[in-house]
């Protein structure tokens, strides 16, 4: 049903009434609330903000996890002898599989695979090359 369907439907046909027909919902809103059908909006509402905290400490060990790599160019230069054009080559590999990455990730969250099997199978991919690579 489109906006303008329901309007139709409703009796809403234009301005005119509009204002009676929301004064409407409201009362049905305050009876259904009297009934005890469902709790009042102010009751409703969810607090986010442990959700956010996860989000912001996410966020942050993953500022973290990018600059783990560039911090760590003295010694992969001086133990393992690699260039400073070989330690940019790690690094572009690292932003490009991530810009290759990111869209795929979210395409497949966006088309319905199941986040829990998403974060899974990347957490042991990740865990697979981390130990292939030594």
């Amino acid at each position: 049903v489109n906006f303008s369907d329901e309007a139709v439907m409703n009796g809403d046909e234009g301005d005119h009434g509009g204002a009676m027909h929301r004064r409407g919902h409201a009362s049905n809103d305050i009876e259904h609330v009297e009934q005890g059908h469902h709790k009042p909006a102010h009751e409703e509402k969810k607090s986010y903000a442990p959700v956010m905290a996860l989000l912001y400490v996410v966020c942050a060990v993953e500022g973290l996890d990018l600059q783990l790599l560039p911090s760590s160019f003295k010694v992969l230069e001086s133990q393992l002898g690699m260039t400073p054009t070989m330690l940019g080559s790690l690094g572009m590999g690292q932003a490009l599989c991530q810009a290759t990455a990111g869209p795929i990730w979210g395409a497949l969250a966006d088309r319905g695979v199941s986040r829990r099997l998403l974060l899974s199978s990347g957490a042991v991919a990740w865990g697979t090359v981390a130990v292939c690579l030594g």
